[in-house]
């Protein structure tokens, strides 16, 4: 006997044998299994496992799995079995697979009919029927129709002569090409928002800047141009299913782009808050991570504490005799559900309720005014007629011997507030109308506002977040948390800041012999870190949700997920990554995107900052103005060439003292002062600030230095 499981996990070649020698099974239903196995292993599917998903099937896998289905029946007598090119994705090894099993079925009385170019399928048919003679609108005639015999003699059918000529035809010599990637990506008659018919060459596999004033059409060309095309492309290579889920954007507006290829783009926008889109997963270090713990990592005996030994399947300890399985990467993260923890599912936290949030106002009714409530929910669910809530609370109060809308909720008996925020398991009579009259009536319990609400309050409008007791906040389950590097598992790791987590990292390397299989994740992470760590992100840990980040930070990380990716041949777009980087802190940001261009890649960015503007290879100014007065390329080329011209950039860049008309004036005298006493948010130190008032205040420091928080 097997389970279901491993029925599933048998191929059809060994369901075959197993039914075969399998007893005690209905012998009806034994004799039609067998027939449906034997045509699949007849057909070349002996390969295919029982519980191999259907959607990972090929065109042709997929065509004769369906036809198996009828070949587990004795009588077809009134069926038409219609088939579109059976023969794709057969080796001719398998075609008389094929045949066999269409002659079964014609035998069984079925009337088989095949649209077929293959010329073995159509000898072996009983009846052709030849279309022709050309195609599209030189075709649509009946060229022929009878036994195969006779279509080699129809003159003017290209079938028959295939038939005729088929021994004579020899493949022709290989032809010598190379492939060359075109020598720039070319924009031509671009016109979204305020471009006028523009058009701009990017040299392929250089780092091109687009620069000019604020609303001169950078981020259209770049944006609403090139990231459009580029997303229209890929919307194109994926099937019309794929597709029904997707909001598709307007085309953009150009003639033509030539030589894009695959894009990347890396914008400053932030995602939604996802308590499971973390630093670690935008950045993949988390994965790299992963796969160090699994071929790397130590372990710690649950039973005894003692440290284990790796073998080449399991883990050994040499004290108590316990076993336990060798870990696989994706089991030391908590989004994978066989190692996640069963109480917080993965999350590491849990939703504790807090009424003190929901009753504000205990002085007042429930709902009229006690609960907060910032929209529909939950005053007007609860409060409102024709709301199943509003029914339900009703049926409560009753019970209870309350008014919900005159009651002051401080009124209420314990056991009455009790029930309302975490429910009341002894069913009640619940009396349901809705807007037309109709009236339902139901046993039910009470929910509660709680059980209303659930784990939904991830902001913790009504509840506060708490780590989970079970697995301490960790998210996973403890045979997974065993396992560690340095004294530190998975979790300890993304909880380090990444300058910790950086020379931890260096010091497992440091030990590891030559050759072994997480030197290379180890490089991957490590060249990450150290560009994180130059672009002033070194105090964020892995863990940090990247919805908290703000919108330079999150660029720069979505930047780092690229470094050392081994990808190449990517056209990638960055819009201004240099904002919110402290001026030292940008020499590290042209070393990744000369990085990335060194790879073989073609890097595009619209920037002011000077520094990126002159590292850059080719330089596109937009101008001369903003709005309708701008739109137009008004400086392209050789950066060197075009800094040596007279558009506005070029003259900045040589006099930065130019256009700089509140340098020279003296400060003005504050009217007053703002006191700040014992800042703590975030990372500040509790300090006190004055801040004069009247006057133009700058805020500065280094990034993460907490300037946004203060």
């Amino acid at each position: 006997l097997i389970s279901i499981a491993e029925a599933y996990r048998l191929t059809v070649s060994e369901a075959v044998q197993f039914f075969e020698t399998a007893n005690g099974l209905p012998a009806a239903k034994k004799s039609a299994a067998l027939r449906m196995l034997d045509a699949l292993e007849t057909i070349g599917l002996g390969y295919l496992t029982l519980g191999q998903p259907s959607p990972t099937l090929s065109g042709g896998e997929a065509q004769r799995v369906k036809l198996s289905k009828f070949l587990g029946k004795t009588h077809l007598t009134d069926h038409l079995i219609l088939l579109d090119e059976p023969s794709t994705g057969l080796h001719p090894q398998d075609l008389a697979g094929l045949m066999t099993v269409l002659d079964r079925l014609v035998r069984a009385g079925a009337t088989v009919v095949v649209v077929e170019h293959n010329t073995d399928v159509i000898r072996a048919a009983d009846w052709v029927v030849d279309l022709g003679p050309g195609a599209g609108p030189l075709g649509g005639e009946l060229i022929y129709a009878g036994p195969p015999a006779g279509l080699p003699l129809i003159k003017h059918s290209l079938t028959g002569a295939a038939l005729c000529e088929e021994d004579t035809i020899q493949p022709r010599a290989a032809a010598q090409t190379q492939s060359r990637r075109p020598a720039a990506v070319q924009i031509r008659g671009a016109s979204a928002h305020n471009l006028k018919h523009v058009s701009v060459d990017f040299p392929t596999g250089g780092f091109s800047v687009v620069t000019g004033v604020s609303g001169s059409g950078k981020s259209s060309l770049v944006m609403d141009v090139l990231e459009t095309e580029a997303r229209r492309r890929y919307l194109e290579s994926l099937s019309m299913y794929e597709r029904q889920g997707v909001r598709e954007d307007a085309e953009a507006q150009l003639d033509s782009v030539n030589g894009l290829g695959v894009t990347v783009t890396i914008t400053p926008e932030r995602r939604l808050y996802n308590r499971r889109a973390t630093v670690g997963a935008a950045t993949e270090i988390s994965h790299h991570l992963y796969a160090v713990l699994a071929s790397a990592g130590e372990r710690t005996c649950l039973s005894c504490g003692a440290d284990m030994q790796r073998g080449t399947s399991q883990w050994e300890c040499p004290q108590c005799g316990a076993a336990a399985p060798l870990a696989k990467p994706r089991q030391f993260s908590s989004s994978t559900y066989g190692a996640a923890c069963r109480e917080c599912h993965g999350v590491g936290t849990l939703q504790v309720p807090e009424p003190s949030k929901l009753i504000i106002h205990p002085e007042l009714p429930l709902i009229n005014g006690a609960m907060y409530s910032p929209g529909f929910f939950p005053k007007g669910y609860l409060g409102k007629p024709y709301n199943g809530g509003y029914d339900m609370l009703q049926a409560l109060a009753q019970r209870h011997g309350v008014d919900p809308s005159s009651t002051p909720w401080q009124e209420m008996t314990p056991q009455a507030q009790q029930a309302f925020l975490f429910g009341d398991p002894e069913p009640m009579p619940v009396r349901y109308v809705n807007r037309k009259g109709h009236v339902t009536e139901r046993m039910q319990p009470f929910p509660g506002f709680y059980g209303f609400i659930r784990d939904w309050d991830v902001g913790g409008t009504y509840t506060r977040t708490s780590d989970c007791p079970r697995c301490s906040g960790t998210g996973l389950r403890p045979e997974y948390l065993a396992v560690h590097l340095n004294g530190k598992n998975v979790h300890q790791l993304h909880r380090l800041t990444l300058v910790d987590l950086a020379e931890t990292l260096q010091q497992i390397r440091s030990d590891l012999p030559a050759g072994h299989p997480a030197l290379y994740n180890l490089s991957v992470i490590l060249r990450r870190l150290e560009f994180l760590k130059q672009v002033g992100l070194g105090y964020l840990h892995l863990d940090r949700v990247a919805g908290t980040l703000s919108a330079g930070e999150a660029q720069r990380i979505r930047l780092a997920g690229l470094l050392g990716s081994g990808l190449t041949s990517l056209t990638v777009l960055l819009d201004e990554p240099s904002r919110g980087l402290h001026p030292q802190e940008i020499q590290a940001l042209i070393e990744a995107l000369q990085s990335l261009q060194r790879e073989g890649n073609t890097v595009i960015v619209v920037e002011h900052e000077p520094s990126i503007i002159q590292a850059a290879g080719y330089l596109v100014e937009m101008g001369p103005s903003a709005g309708a007065s701008g739109g137009q390329v008004t400086a392209q080329g050789a950066a060197a060439q075009v800094l040596e011209g007279q558009t506005l950039t070029a003259r900045w860049l040589r006099d930065p003292d130019l256009f700089a008309g509140l340098h020279n004036r003296s400060p003005r005298q504050p009217a007053g002062w703002m006191e700040i006493t014992g800042a703590r948010a975030n990372n500040l130190k509790g300090q006190s600030v004055r801040i004069p008032l009247g006057v133009l205040v700058g805020v500065c420091g280094v990034s993460g230095s907490g300037k946004s928080t203060l």
